[in-house]
């Protein structure tokens, strides 16, 4: 065949299944690189030319949990003796050297069972130098967790009175989906499920995901600002706060590319110096191609 005498619609013709077949394969490559289904149309038109823009960007997730008490310390009776009156109660919040309860020594309770009718300020008159109740104080600032004895009560040295947890944490989980990664100290506002006016600030302590490539998180959240509202074992709900952001380029997460680990956006460029094979990129233009998978199937 004379090559010279084809036809120019022949010729604009077999351009353009050249233009198609190389579109194709680029599309089966994508494809391949994302793991995407096997048939996909990558569709990139005029109106997908989208520009670069700047805003901000707050995001938090909602979380929920279980307070839990950590860190605990058993307050021992210092003698053996009698408990003649209980201050603190189950969940109060304590601080240091604060009166739990007092106590008399089994010689005193003896002596008070044989003052029938006389008031304390009697019975200091009368048992002066002698009688005398022995205030239990906390050593630490906690939350009483447990008490273990009742007014009246005999006790033996180095039984136990209560139990104090120096740390309360809630131990929670996101139920929506976390994008963002996570880090030791970020603060979550929760409050008690069954009252929203009971408040408390925690920061995250410690984190881990609960399956492999998850979005949801097991969380440890620390209390800080501990009060008698706290309830150990009661639900709390919240919102932890994953970051913010200001005057950013914000995008679609749509219209990023993944694959594996990796991200890539289709970036408008101009191009400098070039020959058949090489191009100098002189700069980024702040358009880029938003892609648009118009197909998939399975």
């Amino acid at each position: 065949m004379d090559m010279g005498n084809i036809p120019k619609d022949f010729s604009k013709k077999m351009k353009n299944i050249n233009l198609a077949l190389t579109f194709f394969f680029l599309c089966v490559l994508c494809a391949s690189a994302q793991n995407l289904p096997s048939k996909v149309t990558l569709e990139a038109k005029k109106k997908n030319i989208t520009e670069f823009k700047k805003s901000d960007l707050e995001v938090y997730v909602p979380v929920t949990g279980v307070s839990a008490a950590f860190d605990e310390i058993d307050i021992m009776a210092p003698f053996d003796g009698r408990v003649e009156k209980i201050i603190a109660e189950q969940f109060d919040f304590v601080e240091k050297e604060e009166v739990l309860a007092s106590m008399v020594s089994t010689e005193m309770a003896a002596m008070i069972d044989t003052s029938h009718g006389l008031s304390r300020k009697q019975m200091e008159k009368r048992w002066k130098g002698i009688f005398d109740y022995y205030p239990i104080k906390s050593q630490w600032r906690g939350v009483i967790t447990t008490v273990y004895v009742e007014p009246k009560q005999k006790v033996l040295k180095d039984e136990r009175l209560f139990t104090l947890a120096r740390k309360v944490m809630i131990i929670a989980k996101n139920v929506k989906p976390i994008f963002s990664p996570l880090s030791t100290g970020l603060p979550a506002k929760m409050h008690y499920s069954r009252d929203k006016s009971v408040k408390f600030e925690t920061k995250v302590s410690r984190f881990m995901p609960l399956a492999v490539n998850s979005f949801y998180y097991r969380l440890w959240l620390d209390i800080e600002n501990l009060s008698d509202d706290i309830i150990v074992g009661a639900r709390f709900n919240g919102f932890l706060f994953l970051g913010r952001v200001e005057d950013a380029v914000i995008v679609p997460k749509n219209h990023i590319i993944k694959v594996g680990k990796r991200k890539f956006m289709m970036i408008e460029i101009e191009t400098g110096l070039a020959d058949e094979k090489k191009a100098e990129i002189k700069k980024r233009i702040n358009n880029y191609i938003k892609p648009d998978l118009i197909k998939m199937e399975r």
